[in-house]
């Protein structure tokens, strides 16, 4: 016979929990979790505490509610349901599998898409950076980032797709 037991996948970094964020912007009654989503990246910084994950679907395929960039927090978690993302817990990797089949795609008109905090992760994205000045990633004085499988459109000349200063 076999036996099994749920065991909550335990973060190595506070020894509690994992807790992940959802955001998908076709939610309708936003409460943050997998089966309601919040609709907006903003609600989910808002909500997000540091070694937290945030996880993103591609909802209607716009930037609508994820057009206003993300603030992370130390050992934050930012991860796009397209991918297939390893995740670190006291016994070892565990695997989230893709939830969507394309990236979500994530924007800022008005400032940085993503501003980052040490040790965190993003993973799984479509960037867009549509004004020149500003930039897909960025972070100043950090360390330990984490980036992978994103990809970044910009337009102008002056903007970047990652820039960190003294990382």
């Amino acid at each position: 016979s076999t036996v099994r037991s749920l065991n909550p996948a335990i973060n190595p970094s506070t020894e509690k929990p994992w807790v992940f964020w959802f955001v998908d912007n076709t939610s309708l009654s936003p409460l943050g979790t997998f089966q309601n989503p919040f609709s907006t990246l903003a609600q989910a910084q808002n909500a997000s505490s540091p070694n937290q994950g945030i996880y993103v679907f591609p909802g209607d395929g716009t930037t609508a509610g994820m057009n206003s960039g993300i603030n992370l927090q130390n050992s934050q978690l930012l991860l796009g349901a397209g991918i297939t993302h390893p995740i670190p817990t006291t016994t070892g990797s565990v695997t989230i599998p893709p939830f969507a089949t394309v990236a979500p795609t994530i924007t800022n008109s008005g400032g940085n898409v993503v501003s980052l905090s040490n040790n965190d992760t993003v993973s799984g994205f479509s960037i867009d950076v549509p004004n020149g000045g500003y930039s897909g990633l960025v972070g100043t004085n950090i360390s330990n980032l984490f980036a992978d499988q994103n990809t970044f459109t910009t337009s102008p000349t002056s903007s970047h797709g990652i820039l960190l200063t003294n990382a």
